[in-house]
């Protein structure tokens, strides 16, 4: 039914690393549609702190006490 009604959701496939600026069939692009948008999400200093914070404060998933 959604795909008669052409709502079917087809995903873009990127040809590179999600940043600011990508690639989509060979065409470059900016991309303001994610939360990288920025770039922080490749940014070395940010992926650097990451890893600090995950060796000094572990990983998890959690959630509000409010689902709970």
């Amino acid at each position: 039914i959604i795909k008669d009604k052409d709502l079917f959701r087809i995903l873009t496939e990127l040809e590179s690393a999600q940043s600011p600026k990508i690639i989509i069939d060979g065409k470059k692009y900016i991309l303001l549609a994610s939360n990288s948008y920025l770039g922080l999400s490749v940014e070395p200093r940010v992926i650097k702190a990451a890893i600090q914070a995950a060796e000094k404060y572990g990983t998890g998933s959690g959630g509000s006490r409010l689902v709970s």
